[in-house]
């Protein structure tokens, strides 16, 4: 498997480890939160890329989308007449063998897919489970028989058409990945068609309160079910009434998506509402990392994977609304320059309810090397239309120093970002 602590790939790898495949697996040799589930399963990663990581007895190479033909692995296996498989080709195979259930969407895919991995988990029911994150009361779960496969259904590069789900939960369509979908059509069209698949003896299960998951939901032959704060949701999500450790309004609908599918799975009612209440979320998605003393103040850490302003004015409301009498401070990191500069108008208004943000640089990830807009700029303009404190610093160490520095009164600190941003929090 090449790219193996990819956030899709960590959880394949594991899949088809606990059905009786002999899996290695090769990676970059930086840590990535995915190492303590390859840890967990046995799962060695080979460092750096080699011809030599393939072992001679190979029958299949797996490969994550970020690489391709100029990737070393890859040209053994070509050379060596390996079949080679795309990380969504495989999970396509899976979504077909088994009866599936695909969660997409922009936004809180991977909270909603946990969440019903987890329910089905306590249930009489097995689950095969493919999160886009570590679950950690999920860590060391192996199911004893394979009922249900569930997994995060990514709509980047259209990953879409290669997956056959029986049910399908759509949480919301936000414009985003402008590096490959580029323009707002494009992007809501590969969602579109992806409902359109579903089987005439399928499900949909989407948020009546996105406009765009609506229109969607015109385009499937199957059965469909709706759920938000609206009137007019099958399911009214403010009258689901249940004990939570998530956090957010937003999480409320995640939580009604997720007990909807296990619903329709047929799991009882009493098996649902006890996981929801005993799910303690999954990492980097409002974490809890810890307290700490900073300045004799009382600090709690939290780490969010939100890098679209949608994703991080939900989570920045949903801590102001739980935290209300501490002083917030956010510290984000940009993701891509692409979606820094399609998205900046956006950028500029989600820091709204964060008493003082940090942004630091563009994280220059292997997709977007460079780019012609820096943080500064962002920084510049969010301070023109936001009235709390903005600041710019280039990287965690020096946003850890200012910090330290600047605390003054018992503070909520949150990382958010899909880089490694989440590291500041061992320098405070």
């Amino acid at each position: 498997m090449i790219g193996i602590k990819g956030t899709g790939m960590a959880p394949l790898a594991v899949n088809l480890k606990n059905m009786g495949i002999k899996i290695s697996g090769s990676d970059f040799s930086e840590i990535f939160f995915t190492d303590e589930l390859l840890k967990k399963h046995g799962l060695k990663v080979m460092s750096p890329f080699s011809p030599g990581n393939i072992p001679a007895d190979t029958e299949l190479v797996v490969s994550s989308t970020a690489y391709n033909s100029k990737n070393l692995e890859i040209q053994e296996a070509e050379k060596r007449g390996i079949r080679i498989l795309s990380y969504p080709e495989v999970i396509g195979l899976l979504s077909k063998s088994l009866k599936s259930v695909a969660v997409c969407g922009s936004h809180g895919k991977t909270t909603t897919s946990a969440l019903l991995s987890y329910i089905l988990s306590r249930s009489d029911k097995g689950v095969l489970h493919n999160v886009g994150s570590i679950v950690p009361q999920l860590l060391g779960y192996k199911a004893k028989k394979t009922d249900i496969f569930v997994f995060e259904a990514d709509e980047y590069q259209n990953k879409f058409k290669y997956f056959n789900p029986d049910i399908v939960v759509l949480t919301n369509i936000d414009y985003d990945h402008p590096d490959f979908f580029k323009t707002d059509k494009e992007y809501k069209n590969t969602f579109y068609e992806f409902v359109s698949k579903i089987p005439n003896d399928g499900l949909l299960i989407y948020c009546s309160d996105d406009k765009n998951a609506k229109i969607a939901a015109k385009y499937a032959k199957c059965k469909t079910i709706s759920y938000g704060f609206n009137d007019g949701a099958d399911f009214f999500s403010d009258r689901n009434k249940f004990r939570t450790k998530l956090i957010g309004r937003h999480n409320i609908l995640n939580i009604s998506a997720a007990e909807i599918c296990a619903s329709h799975l047929g799991i009882p009612e009493v098996t649902i509402k006890r996981a929801v209440a005993g799910f303690r979320g999954v990492k980097r998605r409002l974490e809890f990392i810890g307290k700490k003393i900073i300045n004799g103040q009382q600090c709690i850490m939290i780490d969010d994977y939100g890098h679209h302003p949608t994703e991080i004015k939900a989570t920045i409301a949903g801590l102001k609304n739980y935290y209300p009498d501490l002083e917030l401070w956010t510290i984000f990191q940009p993701h891509t320059f692409s979606r820094t500069k399609a998205l900046f108008d956006d950028f500029t208004r989600c820091f709204g309810d964060s008493d003082k943000t940090i942004i630091l640089d563009i994280y220059a990830s292997k997709r977007e090397a460079t780019g012609d807009v820096h943080s500064w700029d962002l920084v510049k303009a969010a301070q023109r239309v936001q009235s709390k404190p903005i600041f710019y610093k280039q990287d965690t160490q020096k946003a850890a120093e200012f910090i330290k520095s600047k605390i003054k009164a018992p503070s909520v600190i949150m990382t958010i970002g899909a880089s490694n941003v989440w590291q500041l929090h061992e320098l405070l």
